[in-house]
C-alpha cells in the first residue's frame, strides 16, 4: 500500500490501534486475521486506525505506522483528557473511505455523518472491508470491542 493524500479538512473523531497485544476484534480473532481483514500484512509494530471525517462530513481511516503517537494520546483520552492525534503524514500508508467499525460519534462542526465515496486508484480490499461499516446517519451503531492479548 502507498500513502494517499488526506481528504479536504480531515480531522480525527476517534482512534484504534491495530497491534499484536490490541486490535479490533470486530475485523477478526487474532492480529493476523484482523490485518487481512483491512488488507494489511502483519507488521510487528502494528498500526494506528485514525477514524476521521472530511469537511463535508464523510467518514474516512487513515492507516498509520505511528503507533506510538496514537497509544499516547489514547492513554491521555482514557484519563478524561483531550489531546490531539498527531502522526506524521509520511507514516500514513492507506486512506480509505468510511470506518472499520461502527461507531455511533461525529464532529460537532461537520455536516452529517456519511459515507465517503471511493476514490479512483485506491486500495481497493481496504476499502471494501471499510465500506461495509458506513453507517447511515442517525442509525444505532455498535460499540468497537478492543481485543487485547497478553
Amino acid at each position: 500500500m502507498t500513502g494517499s493524500p488526506e481528504p479536504a479538512g480531515f480531522a480525527v473523531v476517534t482512534a484504534l490501534l491495530c497491534t499484536a497485544e490490541e486490535f479490533p476484534g470486530e475485523l477478526g480473532d487474532d492480529y493476523p486475521a484482523a490485518c487481512a481483514a483491512l488488507g494489511l500484512e502483519t507488521s510487528s509494530e502494528g498500526y494506528a486506525l485514525l477514524l476521521g471525517q472530511d469537511a463535508s462530513g464523510a467518514y474516512w481511516t487513515q492507516i498509520s505506522t505511528d503507533v506510538d503517537s496514537v497509544t499516547a494520546a489514547l492513554s491521555i483520552w482514557a484519563m478524561g483528557n483531550e489531546a490531539d492525534v498527531i502522526v506524521e503524514i509520511a507514516t500514513v500508508v492507506a486512506t480509505c473511505p468510511g470506518w472499520p467499525v461502527e461507531y455511533a460519534i461525529s464532529l460537532a462542526d461537520r455536516p452529517e455523518p456519511h459515507a465517503a465515496r471511493r476514490r479512483p486508484g485506491a486500495h481497493r480490499a481496504v476499502e471494501d472491508q471499510l465500506g461495509e461499516s458506513n453507517p447511515a446517519p442517525g442509525r444505532g451503531l455498535a460499540r468497537h470491542r478492543p481485543r487485547r492479548h497478553p
